[in-house]
């Protein structure tokens, strides 16, 4: 039986393998990215590592076998930012970490391959590449796979670490991925929060969203993110309704978003929308101008000014926000774990349904020293502990504080998240968040606070004692 190069590993030219393999010649152990691999002429690897099928020529130019990033991780223990090559390999959603270490910065930067989260920090180790958790994958058209996580600026975790996607590793990842990845902004205005859940879904469905943040505007930023209405003869009114209440801040990727997002939103007069588009965001939750629903970004520099209101990473010189947070005793925290960010609109609604008010609310992605740090409580009570804290931190959560009931509101949101194992729930309480939406005693969909006297704790370690690292 023939055999030919096995597609896991690039083309020839990529990684200088041979295309033949001699009859009962394993393959020879060289350092990872560079190992050749065969599969026979069935589509079976001959080393047992991939199992799928050689992809046709025109497959491979649709999608290249592998995307290279630079990542950096914060490695506290240092204090220090360390970077890293990492190779995603499409074809069976693994990758490769290689740390970066710059031998001389005038001449050249060297790389090694080894495994950047080991004990040893001087124990340089050939590493294999590792599957990636399917939750950060997703698979095209045409049969190669791409983490849709890996967006220059998004925060992925890797093994328990936070690390930060700050650029493309070389041009064809670049021109693969830049058209696909571009961003805009999105702003719900005061008067449609209450709306949040549906307009969340709506997004999701079009989108990806990257980040989203309640906020609430001062006078003064008011004044600074509407400035292009400052002629108008209804910007006094804007600013009063801008600041009447929180308002929620999207980032959104996608290909063409900019444009996408503008005919999603409609026109700016609700008035107008409703005839153009009766199903624009503007048209279903704008009631006219300065009640208007939503405010969009329309050209990449107005995305980056309009972002940078609200994320700390990303701030020019503008006017800060007022906290948003009560971090009071009448307050709970509730957090939509990973695996439910399909659902968190649809959990939004049912909350806001239920009576009670988000007044907080934040897309975190937490580090697994966070995951413990906030499950803390638990630790040696619970002995699904560990798992827990692995899957709050395998990628991105919305944590919001939760109030509306006086001092009853963190036994009413427990009664309303339900029993901690969604199969009893489905039992004791059909109607709970954790039996609509969970799946096993760590995949219960939301986290919620336990104890009446804890949810100024637990709602003050995420919008005051984070977001002071940010």
């Amino acid at each position: 039986m023939a055999d030919t190069q096995c597609p896991c590993y690039g083309n020839t030219n990529d990684w200088k393998c041979s295309l033949t393999k001699p009859p009962g010649v394993p393959p020879p152990y060289v350092p990872a990215g560079t190992r050749p691999g065969w599969i026979n002429t069935e589509g079976a690897c001959a080393e047992g590592y991939c199992g799928v099928p050689k992809f046709s020529n025109a497959q491979r130019n649709k999608v290249p076998d592998k995307l290279i990033f630079v990542m950096e991780w914060y490695d506290r223990g240092a204090d220090l930012v360390k970077k890293y090559t990492l190779t995603y390999y499409g074809i069976d959603k693994s990758c490769e970490i290689v740390n970066r270490i710059i031998e001389n910065a005038f001449t050249r930067i060297k790389y090694k391959s080894y495994n950047p989260f080991n004990q040893c920090s001087n124990c340089y180790v050939w590493t294999d590449r590792s599957r990636q958790s399917q939750t950060l994958s997703t698979t095209t058209q045409s049969g190669h796979g791409y983490s849709e996580n890996l967006i220059v600026g998004n925060v992925i975790n890797i093994y328990g670490r936070e690390m930060t996607v700050t650029e493309y590793a070389d041009s064809c990842t670049k021109q693969f991925l830049e058209p696909k990845q571009e961003r805009t902004f999105l702003l719900v205005r005061p008067h449609a929060v209450q709306c949040l859940g549906q307009i969340y879904e709506i997004l999701a469905r079009n989108f990806r969203i990257l980040r989203c943040r309640m906020a609430w505007f001062t006078e003064e930023a008011a004044k600074a993110f509407y400035q292009q209405y400052s002629a108008e003869s209804f910007f006094k009114e804007l600013i009063l309704h801008a600041t009447s209440a929180p308002v929620v801040a999207f980032v959104l990727v996608g290909e063409n978003a900019i444009q996408r997002l503008m005919e999603l939103a409609g026109d700016i007069d609700p008035g107008k929308a409703k005839l153009k588009n009766a199903m624009s965001l503007r048209a279903v939750y704008g009631q006219n101008i300065v009640f208007g629903g939503v405010d969009i970004s329309e050209s990449p520099e107005c995305v980056v000014r309009d972002t940078a209101f609200f994320f700390t990473d990303c701030r020019l010189m503008l006017p800060r926000m007022a906290p948003v947070a009560m971090i009071g005793k009448c307050s709970s925290l509730g957090i939509i774990k990973p695996h439910a960010m399909r659902v968190a609109g649809k959990i939004m609604h049912d909350i806001v349904t239920a009576g009670f008010q988000i007044t907080a609310l934040e897309m975190f992605y937490l580090d697994r020293t966070h995951a413990e740090e906030h499950y803390e409580i638990y630790k040696g009570v619970l002995p699904e502990f560990s798992a827990m804290t692995n899957e709050l931190s395998i990628g991105p959560s919305i944590v919001m504080e939760i109030s509306g009931c006086g001092d009853r509101t963190v036994k009413a949101f427990r009664e309303l998240t339900g029993p901690m194992d969604p199969e009893l729930a489905r039992k004791l309480r059909p109607d709970s968040l954790r039996a609509k939406y969970g799946v096993s005693k760590v995949e219960n969909a939301v986290h919620c606070t336990d104890l009446d006297d804890d949810g100024e704790m637990e709602v003050e370690y995420f919008f005051k004692i984070l977001q002071m690292l940010e």
